[in-house]
């Protein structure tokens, strides 16, 4: 619970340094989709947002859903 209450604690911080990147793939991975989606939405409105920032969130979300997915009691 109290590593729940810090991660809460580092988006807040990271949407307030409009360091959305990272503040996307955490929302993601604390399942905050309202903040997920808000943050994407000041992303792409943002002027100097491109292609590639938006990209390299889907790219990190999909590695993280990747390794959230995976099966670890099998053998590989």
């Amino acid at each position: 619970m109290l590593k729940r209450i810090q991660e809460e604690q580092t988006l807040s911080h990271l949407i307030r340094d409009k360091d959305y990147h990272d503040a996307a793939v955490l929302a993601f991975k604390l399942n905050k989709i309202r903040d997920f989606y808000h943050i994407l939405s000041k992303l792409i409105v943002k002027q100097e947002a491109d292609l590639d920032q938006i990209d390299a969130v889907v790219r990190d979300i999909r590695n993280f859903e990747s390794l959230a997915t995976q099966d670890y009691s099998q053998p590989q």
